[in-house]
């Protein structure tokens, strides 16, 4: 499977290592961009309609959210779901989402929280699939209380390389083979029928 990973600051540590696991899994990361301070509006801005249409993903992974803040439903409702028709249009067939971790700098909490609780409650309205991490991230921080520390990033990236669902990527590896598939099916049962009607 081809992936897309966008992201900010906190992505510029996780995305390497979720790269290896991914690549050492037999998958391509065609686009990775993590951009500290950056949002999906910024993302947007700078040109990631055109990276994400040449990349051509098959799944597109969104760290971000952590330096959200429009705390207004629906303005932030439009941006993210621009971000989800831009990985949309581009071809990808599954789009993930990574939750805004914790801060123990309270302005910052206000505003993951709000986000996190955002994301996770329309998921299912906007179609993603969301890789819920605040739990996890209740240690590890740095002394800015927002950043971890570089082996909390790593056990990150291998909890969020296990947390991609497995029915993510093996549909789509399937899919070529999906007419074969039903047909192989439609024999099974029709062996079945007739073997019933031989009794």
């Amino acid at each position: 499977m081809k992936f897309a990973l966008i992201g900010d600051s906190h992505a510029q540590v996780i995305f390497p290592n979720l790269q290896k696991l991914l690549e050492n899994d037999g998958h391509e990361v065609v686009l990775s961009k993590p951009k500290a301070g950056w949002t999906i509006e910024k993302h947007i801005d700078n040109g990631l309609e055109l990276e994400m249409t040449n990349s051509d993903p098959d799944i597109v992974l969104y760290s971000l959210g952590g330096n959200n803040r429009d705390l207004d439903t629906n303005s932030y409702k439009k941006k993210i779901k621009k971000g989800i028709d831009i990985a949309k249009k581009s071809g990808a067939k599954k789009i993930l989402w990574v939750s805004p971790f914790y801060s123990f700098d309270q302005e910052v909490e206000d505003r993951h929280r709000w986000t996190h609780l955002y994301l996770k409650n329309k998921s299912p309205i906007l179609g993603i699939e969301y890789i819920n991490l605040r739990e996890t991230s209740k240690d590890g921080h740095t002394s800015d209380n927002v950043h971890f520390k570089n082996e909390k990033y790593r056990e990150m990236a291998n909890l969020i390389y296990n947390k991609i669902p497995k029915f993510v990527i093996l549909p789509l590896t399937l899919q070529p083979y999906k007419p074969l598939i039903y047909l192989g099916c439609a024999f099974l049962f029709f062996k079945f029928i007739n073997k019933g009607d031989k009794k």
